[in-house]
């Protein structure tokens, strides 16, 4: 099973985080702006 790797396990978990950074990043600019 895929979610044994413990190397997929943290790019899973890298995505999930870089995602979640990016979209509080872009909300705040779009804060920003308006």
């Amino acid at each position: 099973m895929l979610f044994q790797n413990k190397k997929f396990q943290k790019i899973v978990v890298g995505v999930i985080a870089g995602i979640m950074i990016l979209t509080m990043v872009l909300s705040l600019f779009a804060y920003a702006v308006v």
